[in-house]
């Protein structure tokens, strides 16, 4: 079982080795584990691979793993997996990369993930995906940011968006 092995014995595995792990034991393995593989192996995960990473995990990947996931592999992460990205992840992500955020992605973004974002990033929300930021979230915003926006977001952003 591959949860047995030690961080220097996973770390150890070739891209083939991780290649060839399934989404299970993907899921299995612990943030410390997962966090051992390189930014190749990781990669090398299929969708479904990346679906199974959860939060814990996710937040234990280094930046330059994050930043070297594909565009369907960011599109794959679960909204829950979505609230294990810390700061620094967030903004070692390539502007093509948060483009690619669902709505629901970034519904579950969290005031501090908001504020990780840059209005380069924020640029590329379409109006739904501004109007995905939840009202908790939105306080995240910074006035760099807000002063970034377009019309069109500024708009999509509804009364209740606005903490009171």
């Amino acid at each position: 079982m591959i949860t047995n092995l030690t961080d220097d014995q996973i770390e150890a595995l070739s891209t083939k080795q991780v290649e060839a792990q399934s989404s299970a034991q993907v899921r299995s393995l612990s943030s410390t584990q997962l966090a051992t593989l390189s930014a190749q192996a990781i990669a090398t995960f299929s969708t479904a691979d990346i679906a199974a990473i959860t939060s814990r995990a996710l937040a234990g990947l280094s930046t330059g793993a994050i930043a070297a996931l594909t565009i369907a592999q960011i599109a794959a992460l679960t909204t829950s997996a979505i609230g294990g990205l810390t700061a620094d992840q967030l903004e070692a992500l390539s502007t093509l990369q948060v483009e690619a955020l669902s709505r629901a992605q970034v519904n579950s973004l969290n005031a501090l993930q908001i504020a990780a974002l840059t209005s380069e990033d924020l640029a590329t929300f379409s109006t739904l995906e501004i109007a995905a930021i939840s009202s908790r979230s939105v306080a995240g915003l910074n006035t760099d940011v807000i002063a970034a926006l377009t019309a069109s977001q500024i708009a999509a952003l509804t009364p209740l968006r606005f903490p009171g």
